[in-house]
């Protein structure tokens, strides 16, 4: 599970970063619509890699259900984390 967690992180901030509200955040110039479109599909091949290996073995389902317990913590973190870092370049 920990892998799992591990390579959806990665995934999350991806997808996150593929957007143009976040992409326009995290660099100075702004990015093409195909790097974002990149950007978005290396997310969610991660995110399905990360789901793959999180469900993998025995006991699939109590596995599943803490895989999506996990994204939506991680997920959390990255809008926190973007949040503060827009905020931070307000000031």
């Amino acid at each position: 599970m920990m892998i799992a967690a591990l390579s959806a992180l990665p995934g999350i901030l991806l997808v996150a970063a593929g957007t143009p509200r976040q992409a326009a955040a995290l660099s100075s110039h702004r990015l093409h619509q195909a790097r974002r479109r990149a950007l978005r599909l290396d997310g969610f091949a991660l995110l399905l890699l990360s789901l793959g290996v999180a469900t993998t073995g025995a006991d699939r389902a109590r596995h599943l259900v803490a895989w999506i317990g996990t994204i939506g913590l991680e997920a959390v973190a990255v809008a926190l984390l973007f949040t503060a870092g827009s905020r931070s370049r307000r000031t």
